[in-house]
Formats: structure tokens, sequence, C-alpha cells
């Protein structure tokens, strides 16, 4: 169901695509799994060590995703994440939508 993203939230959708080995299909599954970002990204180790990885899985830094975040807005951009209002239709069929786009003028 469509809806609105925190900030937060956001936050954490862009800090879990940008992870190791996690791509959009893989977004998607633990978004459905999880039911929000933020809670697919705190279980995202546990469920690399429980697949068998040894060396901790790489997550994208809280910073980098704040500094990313920050150039986009400094450009008068937007973040917009799948599963909200605003995502464009066409797009949040497919299986591997891109899970967060950047806008940069009108939606």
């Amino acid at each position: 169901m469509p809806k609105t993203l925190t900030d937060t939230e956001k936050l954490a959708a862009l800090r879990l695509i940008r992870s190791e080995n996690v791509g959009p299909v893989t977004y998607h599954q633990l978004i459905s799994f999880f039911n929000n970002p933020s809670a697919a990204l705190e279980a995202l180790p546990s469920l690399a060590k429980r697949g068998g990885r040894r060396k901790p899985i790489k997550i994208y830094s809280k910073r980098a995703a704040e500094k990313e975040i920050a150039a986009l807005v400094k450009l008068d951009g937007q973040l917009l994440v799948h599963g909200e209002t605003a995502y464009p239709l066409p797009l949040s069929v497919i299986n591997d939508a891109p899970p967060v786009l950047s806008i940069l003028g009108h939606i």
C-alpha cells in the first residue's frame, strides 16, 4: 500500500540498497518480509551470517547516506523510495524496480 516514508525510513532504505550484496530483488524481498527498511537493515548482518557468510557484511554507513541525501537536497532534489505514493506506478509493478530514485525537478 503506497505511503509516505519518514526521513529515518528513507535513510534506512538508501543504506539498505547501497549495502553489500543487496540488489533490487533482494531489497524487495527484505521489505516484503520485514515490512520496513529499518527492520530489514537491522536484520541484514544476522541474515548474512545465517546464510553462511564468514566476514561481516558491509552496510552502507549512516554518514555516507546522510551526505548523499544532503548533496541531493542541495541540488533541490529529493529521494523517492519504492512504496511511496509518489513513486511512478509503471516502475512500481516490475519485480526489480529501483528501490530508491533520486529526483531532480518535478516528479
